[in-house]
């Protein structure tokens, strides 16, 4: 049995978006995180949200790239005043960057 971490885990904001970021990029990557973070594990409420539907989308076997979370929570109150589209874009972007040259991923706005 998986244990769940609670009362805001993660401990500052910067963290939060980076595992955000992290799990648009990579989410085979963060199964451990998707295991043992609950929502409720992040002191944002928006970031929150945000990561329930990310870990909702790779459990049902999806991709959680930016276009398809903002399908999932663009509705949501908290999703402009966030940032929106560019925000998730931005975090993705940063995790790409932060990946060994010879692993970062194209970004598919970029096709032409």
């Amino acid at each position: 049995m998986t244990s769940t971490t609670h009362a805001s885990a993660l401990f500052s904001p910067e963290s939060e978006v980076a595992l955000i970021g992290a799990a648009m990029y990579a989410p085979d990557r963060c199964t451990d995180a998707f295991d043992q973070l609950s929502p409720d594990a992040f002191g944002d409420p928006f970031h929150a949200v945000v990561w329930g539907e990310i870990v909702a989308i790779a459990r049902s076997g999806g991709h959680p790239q930016p276009p398809i979370v903002r399908d999932r929570i663009g509705a949501h109150p908290g999703f402009e005043p966030w940032g929106g589209f560019n925000v998730l874009w931005s975090l993705w972007d940063k995790a790409n960057l932060s990946a060994p040259t010879d692993q970062r991923r194209h970004n598919p706005r970029e096709a032409k």
